[in-house]
């Protein structure tokens, strides 16, 4: 499972880093918007082939852990905040990369599928881990509230704590996780 995550995590992450999703982010503003956690969400969950009807068909446990920020588009979205080139340049336009930062989220079409995630966590854990913050004059911010991890329910062992550590080949990223047993 973590080797899934490590490898999928930033699947939806286009070309040229933050700067491709705040590019990206203004060319779709009429359509949603565009981020790219909330894109690696769509991908696993309705692009990929491997299912007619669940994407890659991946866990509820790590499409979860690949779940990074549990807010809607449209409720982290500020609406005083439009993506938009800036407004003084001479010649070739110039994104405004403040205005077109997208807001870190979920996509709205993927209403659906993230309540199929949380719908299997208490009421309040679930209101804590999509608690945010509002602030004024920025897109809302993902709170203190716990990751998914901390609020899921995970197989323990006898000993007090194990570590699982696992490098995904072709990205080469490395994740960690340390369990202890309740």
């Amino acid at each position: 499972m973590m080797q899934a995550i490590a490898c999928t995590h930033d699947l939806g992450h286009p070309p040229f880093g933050h700067g491709g999703e705040v590019a990206l982010n203004y060319c779709m503003r009429g359509a949603g918007g565009f981020e790219g956690n909330g894109q690696t969400l769509r991908i696993l969950s309705r692009l990929e082939k491997m299912s007619k009807m669940a994407g890659s068909n991946l866990t509820r446990e790590t499409m979860l852990g690949v779940l990074k920020y549990p807010v809607s588009y449209t409720t982290a979205a500020n609406p005083d905040i439009m993506p938009a080139l800036r407004p003084s340049t001479s010649g070739t336009p110039i994104l405004d990369r403040k205005a077109s930062k997208p807001p870190k989220c979920y996509l709205d079409t993927e209403n659906d599928v993230v309540e199929w995630l949380l719908e299997t966590l208490e009421a309040s854990d679930r209101e804590a881990f999509q608690t945010f913050n509002q602030i004024e004059g920025k897109h809302t911010r993902r709170g203190t509230s716990p990751s998914p991890a901390a609020l899921w329910t995970w197989p323990t062992t006898s000993a007090s704590a194990f570590m699982i550590s696992k490098t995904c080949s072709p990205c080469g990223l490395s994740r960690g996780l340390t369990l202890k047993s309740m």
